[in-house]
């Protein structure tokens, strides 16, 4: 049911071919605070989560779907809106294409993340808010951090950010924040 329900969302007919698609764009950024996620924007450009890249800590290792290891060359990002910007080397990224339009509140997302060290996770929401944070009702678990929002076309919408949670354990509550991807693209020279 479930994949039926993630074919309808995306508009497909055949769920697996955008699975793959999302999931070979989505890769693994690692720093001494833990794990986060990121998403290729190009071939030498990860959008994550700024708190997924420590100031304090050296910069972050990249692991590609296929586990090919990228030299982060460079890290920008914005504290402010916790949007951060990787450059990268020394791997193949696979990027995803990017959503020329904010999103709208009703718009159905697809979030792409890794959480509890899981290979890849996929849940489904809706947009309940937009502004500095767009607001969707996705699970958001530890480790989705930095992972994608997508469009019901797989279009790169967002970056998960933080949850809302009534627990100091982290559990989740059914509220997700994430960066909407501008805030990324705003870090580009």
């Amino acid at each position: 049911m479930r994949i039926f329900t993630l074919a309808l969302v995306l508009g497909l007919t055949s769920c697996p071919d955008k699975v793959e698609r999302l999931t070979s764009a989505v890769v693994k950024v690692e720093n001494v605070g833990g794990r986060c996620a990121g998403v290729s924007i190009s071939p030498t450009e990860v959008a994550t989560a700024a708190h997924c890249a420590d100031d304090e800590a050296p910069p972050p290792t990249v692991h590609t779907y296929d586990e090919q290891e990228c030299e982060v060359e460079e890290v920008r990002k914005d504290t402010e809106t916790d949007a951060a910007l990787l450059i990268v080397s020394g791997c193949e990224l696979d990027p995803v294409r990017v959503g020329e339009r904010e999103p709208r509140v009703g718009d159905t997302v697809i979030v792409v993340g890794h959480p509890l060290s899981e290979p890849w996770t996929f849940s489904e929401g809706i947009v309940s808010k937009i502004g500095d944070r767009l607001v969707v009702d996705a699970a958001f678990n530890p480790g989705v951090s930095g992972g994608g929002v997508f469009d019901r076309r797989g279009r790169l919408i967002g970056i998960a950010s933080a949850i809302r949670t009534p627990s100091p354990f982290g559990t989740w509550s059914g509220i997700g924040y994430a960066v909407p991807i501008s805030k990324v693209l705003d870090l580009r020279d």
